[in-house]
């Protein structure tokens, strides 16, 4: 799991902050984990059209995961405004994965936090 947010995250530009707490490798089941990943690089993805994404956190414990990723809006993005219709997918795949999702945008930054179990 570790491996796999650094190498994702190293493809971005600027590299975000990543840090990482608690027993991140093997505390979810290995299809949790890489459904966990899969969602990751999807919300990057969708993320990248218009925000930066400047930190990304990790803390696991307890056969649970709560990944956070904080990102800011790219200056083209900022004239740009309109909804985010592109969250309900996200929404969409992590309740399909059994995973809970919040997605706080916002005109400043945007915060997406899924919880795995």
């Amino acid at each position: 799991m570790r491996a796999g947010i650094v190498h994702l995250c190293e493809q971005l530009s600027p590299v975000p902050d990543v840090t990482f707490h608690g027993p991140v490798d093997g505390a979810l089941h290995p299809a949790a984990s890489t459904e966990l990943l899969a969602l990751f690089a999807d919300a990057l993805a969708v993320i990248g059209r218009r925000w930066a994404p400047v930190l990304i956190s990790v803390t696991a414990g307890h056969g649970a995961h709560v990944t956070v990723l904080r990102a800011v809006p790219l200056p083209a993005a900022m004239e740009a405004g309109g909804p985010d219709y592109e969250f309900a997918g996200l929404r969409g795949r992590a309740a399909e994965a059994g995973m809970a999702i919040e997605i706080e945008p916002g005109p400043q930054s945007v915060q997406i936090c899924w919880h795995a179990a």
